[in-house]
This record gives structure tokens, C-alpha cells and sequence, in this order.
């Protein structure tokens, strides 16, 4: 019985850091993430937000909602 314990908080354990892993031990990165994205994000607006709000209201918010972030975008173009 012992050892099925030890296991299954060695299960939970290691689910536990998988999930919050990255914020326990390195807590600045999800700011450096953040940045990189914003840096890279600036580069393309130009360039492929036009095809973005070019789409009806409908594609916008379905097909093409993982480009929300143009609407950041949308006056610096």
C-alpha cells in the first residue's frame, strides 16, 4: 500500500509541476514570453493584419480569432 502511494503523489506531483512548472521556477517568465511576442507581433501587424480586418465581423471572431491581436494594430498601420 505504501509504495501505491508514494506513487500516485509522485504522479501528482510531477502533473502538478508540468502545470504550473514554468511560473513556480522561473516567475519573470512569462513576462519575457510576453515581450518576445509583442516584438514579433509589431514586425508582422504590417504585413498580415490588412488580410485581418479585410473579413466580415463573423470571420473575424471564428476563423480568424487567433489574430485578434491586430485589433491592437488596427491605428498604427
Amino acid at each position: 500500500m505504501e509504495n501505491r502511494t508514494e506513487a500516485t503523489l509522485a504522479q501528482l506531483g510531477a502533473g502538478l509541476l508540468i502545470f504550473f512548472g514554468g511560473e513556480i521556477f522561473h516567475p519573470g517568465e512569462a513576462a519575457r514570453v510576453e515581450k518576445i511576442r509583442d516584438s514579433s507581433r509589431q514586425e508582422l501587424a504590417a504585413k498580415i493584419c490588412p488580410t485581418y480586418f479585410e473579413k466580415s465581423f463573423v470571420e473575424r471572431h471564428w476563423s480568424f480569432r487567433d489574430m485578434a491581436w491586430c485589433d491592437d494594430y488596427r491605428e498604427k498601420i
